[in-house]
């Protein structure tokens, strides 16, 4: 397999040290055997082509730098055994997972395209840092507070 040519970030290689102790565990039941679906099909021409990261590992080289080696996916190996069923909460996740993308690209969208509604203390009104504005304190007794609340 060819190396790739581009340098591991420093991110990348920081989440690949044991310094984060980071693991990601994921685990689908199926009711049908996985063989008789088009899942492995679809992971291999969809999924895996989507980024060549998917399909590849990081190598040291001779420089002693950190980069990327295509390897060759062998998804028989890594897909669960026949036996195993999908799982029921399969369209809350899928469901999760959509309502937060939504949420995410909405909350973007909002903070650069959508305007402030005008409000009092949002005019919109250019220069409107610049006003003077008044300061004031007021101080209250404890024994004060105790007459407004009886």
């Amino acid at each position: 397999m060819e190396m790739i040519n581009e340098p591991v970030s420093p991110s990348g290689q920081y989440l690949n040290s044991s310094a984060p102790s980071l693991y990601v565990y994921a685990f689908l039941e199926f009711e049908i055997p996985i063989d008789d679906l088009p899942v492995m099909s679809l992971i291999e021409d969809l999924f895996l082509s989507i980024n060549p990261r998917f399909s590849s590992i990081m190598v040291v080289d001779e420089s002693g730098e950190k980069q990327w080696k295509r390897v060759e996916v062998k998804l028989k190996d890594h897909s669960p055994s026949k036996s195993n069923h999908i799982l029921k909460s399969v369209p809350k996740i899928l469901s999760v997972v959509s309502n937060t993308v939504s949420d995410f690209l909405w909350s973007i969208t909002e903070s650069t395209l959508v305007e402030d509604d005008q409000i009092p203390i949002r005019s919109g009104d250019p220069g409107t840092e610049f006003r003077p504005i008044t300061i004031a304190t007021i101080n209250f007794s404890i024994d004060e507070m105790k007459l407004w609340r009886s």
